[in-house]
């Protein structure tokens, strides 16, 4: 399976728990139990010790663009604050 990543600004790359969980998702509806299990193990590195960083990525995993916080969530507008953060 084909891994996600978010890019830094610093060029580096990193996976968090609501990306690793999403594939979780994706892999339940193909039924593939043993990458299911890989992937949760991954969650709770990140779960335990925070989000997961590489200065590379495999050749088959792609990199992805996080959604702005008034996208993602729309009915909690305390969280579009961060969206400035981001481009500042």
């Amino acid at each position: 399976m084909r891994r996600a990543w978010f890019q830094d600004d610093d060029g580096t790359y990193r996976r968090n728990c609501p990306l690793i969980m999403a594939e979780q998702d994706q892999l339940l509806n193909m039924l593939l139990p043993w990458r299911y299990r890989a992937l949760k193990r991954e969650w709770r590195q990140a779960w335990r010790h925070g989000v997961i960083r590489s200065d590379t990525i495999g050749r088959r995993d792609h990199v992805v663009t996080a959604a702005p916080f008034r996208e993602a969530y729309p009915d909690k507008p305390g969280l579009w604050s961060l969206d400035e953060e981001r481009t500042a």
